[in-house]
C-alpha cells in the first residue's frame, strides 16, 4: 500500500484494524475537530472478537436535542458505569494475547481519565495506538488544509470493509 503525505480522518473510538493501516502510511493526520456529529457511525462504537463472537461497544454521550453539532462539543456521559464495562470486555478479549500485559495499564489509565468530550477521549485512544505501533508522523487538528486523502466518509464498519484492505494475517485470540 502506498503512503499518503496527509490524510484527513474523523474521529474514531478505537479505530478498526483497516483504518489504522490506511493511517500508518501518512506522514501526517489531520484531525476534523468541526465535522458535524453523527449518531450511529464508529465515533463513538468500536467491535470486539471475543469469545462469544463479535461485540459491539458504545461510548454513550450526551444527547444534542436533534441539533447539529461539531464533534469537539459531543460530551460522554458517565451516568452508566461504561469505562467498567468496556475495560472489561477488552480484558476478556485480549488478555490471552501477546503483550497485552505490557499495555493494558496505559490504555485503561485513557478511561479512568474520564474526559469529559468524546474527541478529546478519541484522541487520547489514538495517540496512543499511533505511539504503541511506532508512528513516525505527526498528528494536528485540520484547518481546512489540502490533503492527500479524505477518510471522513469511512466512519462505519461497512465502509471500511468495502475499502478491501489487504492485511497480513494476524491471530486472534478468538477466531
Amino acid at each position: 500500500m502506498s503512503g499518503f503525505k496527509s490524510v484527513l480522518i474523523s474521529s474514531h473510538y478505537l479505530p478498526l484494524r483497516e483504518y489504522m493501516s490506511l493511517l500508518l502510511t501518512a506522514d501526517l493526520i489531520y484531525v476534523d475537530e468541526n465535522e458535524v456529529w453523527q449518531k450511529q457511525t464508529l465515533r463513538n462504537r468500536t467491535y470486539l472478537l471475543g469469545a462469544n463472537g463479535v461485540q459491539s461497544l458504545s461510548i454513550p454521550v450526551e444527547h444534542t436535542g436533534g441539533v447539529k453539532t461539531a464533534i469537539k462539543d459531543i460530551k460522554i456521559s458517565y451516568q452508566q458505569p461504561w469505562t467498567r464495562v468496556h475495560q472489561g470486555a477488552i480484558f476478556s478479549a485480549y488478555n490471552t494475547s501477546a503483550f497485552f500485559n505490557y499495555f493494558k495499564d496505559d490504555l485503561f489509565a485513557i478511561y479512568d481519565e474520564q474526559p469529559t468530550h468524546l474527541l478529546d477521549f478519541n484522541q487520547n485512544i489514538l495517540q496512543f495506538l499511533l505511539k504503541k505501533l511506532k508512528f513516525k508522523g505527526r498528528m494536528e487538528v485540520y484547518a481546512n488544509q489540502e490533503v492527500d486523502a479524505d477518510f471522513r466518509q469511512l466512519d462505519s464498519l461497512k465502509l471500511i470493509q468495502e475499502k478491501n484492505i489487504v492485511l497480513e494475517k494476524y491471530n486472534q485470540v478468538y477466531f
